[in-house]
């Protein structure tokens, strides 16, 4: 799959930290980037960009799933406020998380990603 060109070379640069690729490439984000959302990999965007994102998902997914697997009598506000307060604890804790990956393995910012190559 061709990903745009920084993202590309984010990409690559996370790859060679020695994170597996469902870590630094989640199976989310190359689905969106398929469709052609330039949305930064996880370990570079912000932190309220993978709260919003990974919380988002999250937590539409596990209403859903669960909503399908209950007897479907719950009220429309009960299921907002469990996606609601799932997608944001899943996404508060995997935008920690993704942070703490960031700083760990020492990634340069995304305004240095692809500098080198800016003027080949």
């Amino acid at each position: 799959m061709a990903y745009p060109a920084k993202i590309q070379q984010a990409l690559d640069v996370l790859a060679a930290t020695g994170m597996g690729r469902s870590t630094y490439a989640p199976v989310l984000y190359r689905l969106l980037w398929s469709l052609g959302v330039p949305l930064r990999p996880p370990h570079f965007a912000s932190f309220l960009s993978n709260t919003l994102v990974m919380g988002g998902a999250y937590g539409v997914t596990f209403t859903g799933v669960t909503w399908l697997i209950d007897d479907h009598v719950r009220t429309a506000a009960s299921l907002v406020g469990q996606c609601l307060f799932t997608g944001l604890a899943f996404g508060l804790i995997m935008a920690a998380w993704t942070r703490s990956r960031s700083r760990k393995h020492n990634l340069p910012d995304w305004s240095e990603i692809g500098v080198a190559n800016r003027f080949e």
